[in-house]
């Protein structure tokens, strides 16, 4: 469940991507997300600060699908 400060219309800006984001997960706390894009990136944010926590870097095309393990441990993405 997300916290009750990040109410909908009041989630913060998740400033990085600089292409169109294809995938979007949520951890099962609602804490933070894992977003892919067109930039060949990963991205992971703080869902009340819209800070971001981790760039992962590897992907030679767009990532499409993201998915996490269920301890969130790791996370299984897929480009095109």
């Amino acid at each position: 469940m997300l916290n009750d400060r990040c109410e909908f219309g009041q989630f913060p800006d998740l400033i990085g991507h600089n292409d169109r984001v294809k995938s979007v997960v949520f951890s099962s706390d609602g804490t933070k997300i894992a977003s892919g894009s067109d930039d060949q990136t990963i991205r992971i944010w703080d869902v009340l600060t819209g800070k971001e926590l981790l760039k992962l870097d590897g992907h030679t095309e767009s990532v499409y699908t993201l998915a996490l393990s269920s301890d969130e441990k790791r996370i299984l993405s897929c480009d095109v």
